[in-house]
């Protein structure tokens, strides 16, 4: 190795090294928690139980009001089988992408246990597995969907 691409090399890994850190707009002492998911056998933490069959709700940690920094509504239904992405927080919304194993079933559900979840569905209009559910309550007002895709699904709370 000539003197120039070790230098280079190493110039490299200590760029590579400064680097992984980032990507975080928060510190690691802020770093929002997992919510727990409540199954019909328990609690799992961020991990939905797929054999229950009554689905999931979202607890979160206790610090107060029912949308918290980094966290979907407390007691929001979740389908089983849903995995929940990075939650973005900004003071107009809340948006997170979720994975169900099926969109249809998973519209099916909502449709079923979002008014018993205390939450007021709009127009559904999803079809074959793609299109949007309405929906608005605990803190979160119209403006707010699940927008499915197949198996993608893009929560957004519109915050009033």
């Amino acid at each position: 190795m000539t003197p120039r691409s070790a230098a280079l090399a190493a110039l490299l890994v200590t760029a590579g090294i400064a680097l992984a850190g980032c990507g975080s707009d928060q510190p690691a002492s802020s770093a929002p928690q997992t919510p727990t998911i409540v199954t019909a056998g328990g609690a799992l933490n961020g991990r939905p139980d797929a054999s229950s069959p009554g689905g999931n709700k979202v607890v979160n940690p206790p610090n107060g009001g029912n949308v918290k920094a980094g966290r979907i509504p407390d007691g929001f239904p979740l389908p089983p089988g849903t995995t929940i992405g990075r939650v973005a927080v900004r003071a107009t919304d809340i948006t997170a992408p979720m994975n169900v194993p099926d969109g249809d079933e998973a519209t099916s559900f909502w449709q079923k246990q979002l008014p018993s979840a205390g939450y007021t569905v709009g127009q559904i209009t999803v079809h074959d597995a793609i299109g949007a559910i309405p929906f608005t309550g605990k803190g979160c007002v119209n403006g707010s969907q699940l927008g499915v895709s197949g198996e993608h699904v893009q929560f957004r709370c519109q915050r009033g």
